[in-house]
């Protein structure tokens, strides 16, 4: 997905931002994947929305969340360890459905993807 991408924007004040922040990092990864600029109508929907927070929250909440020997396949960009030291995020929440949805955080300072996972359902 958005395996090895951590580009940087600017600095994210509102969900709005955030939510075009993402979109961003995702275009970007698609074209580098497919080596094609995505269609320009390409866009989040009604199932995706952005929440300010901070990185230790979504620390505490990966880690109340998940087993250790689940990391591997639930975190697809970044490590526990990018969530520290605390600072503000914003955090963008997409339901797939009911059984599939992640979480990806943005650093709130540089727009930077510093952290995806799929929750698990349940």
């Amino acid at each position: 997905m958005l395996a090895h991408c951590a580009w940087a924007a600017d600095a994210i004040n509102s969900s709005e931002e955030a939510l075009k922040a993402f979109t961003a990092i995702m275009r970007k990864s698609i074209e580098q994947r497919t080596g094609k600029k995505p269609p320009a109508e390409m866009k989040l929907d009604e199932r995706t929305g952005a929440s300010s927070s901070t990185s230790l929250e979504v620390y505490r909440r990966v880690k109340d969340t998940l087993l250790p020997s689940q990391y591997a396949n639930a975190i697809q960009v970044g490590r526990m360890e990018n969530l520290l030291p605390d600072r503000k995020v914003w955090v963008i929440s997409h339901s797939e459905n009911v059984y599939s949805v992640f979480n990806a955080v943005l650093d709130a300072k540089d727009g930077k993807l510093i952290f995806l996972w799929w929750i698990p359902e349940g």
